[in-house]
């Protein structure tokens, strides 16, 4: 509740900030998708980065886009948007939120396949990164249709 109270007082500066001072249009759109991002307000993140695309073409915008629409139960739209972001900058913060999009369609396969890409990139031991590589461990270890038999080193 306190953060969700905090992401507000933080998104009402930012217009403050955008109204008085001048901020620019796409870090003032980048940062308010990251404010309704917090308040678990996907849909209007999600617009809000749209915006920022039609100011700038980075990827994290569009790893950003897809984890709204992760969030909001439209796994087809943030494969979409997660694909993208993924090919411009192959990196495991980008690669985690695509296993899941993957796997979230039903595309168990790809999923797999990304999810051994990334035990292979070097993590630099990321305290995120390595906490979603044990989620998705579990992931594949319950999951029905998987392969993935970590006893074996697969």
């Amino acid at each position: 509740m306190y953060l969700k109270i905090w992401s507000f007082l933080k998104l009402l500066y930012l217009y403050l900030a955008y109204w008085v001072v001048g901020l620019d249009e796409e870090m003032f759109y980048i940062s308010k998708g990251n404010h309704l991002f917090e308040m678990e307000f996907y849909s209007a993140a999600a617009k809000a980065y749209k915006k920022a695309l039609k100011e700038t073409d980075s990827p994290y915008i569009y790893s950003s886009l897809g984890y709204c629409y992760l969030n909001s139960g439209m796994p087809d739209k943030a494969l979409e948007y997660l694909k993208i972001a993924y090919s411009r900058r192959s990196t495991p913060d980008f690669a985690v939120g695509l296993v899941y999009a993957h796997h979230e369609n039903g595309n168990v396969e790809e999923s797999l396949d990304l999810f051994k890409k990334l035990l292979k990139m070097k993590i630099d031991n990321d305290p995120y990164i390595e906490k979603e590589l044990e989620k998705m461990k579990e992931m594949f270890t319950e999951a029905p249709n998987q392969r993935l038999d970590l006893k074996a080193g697969n």
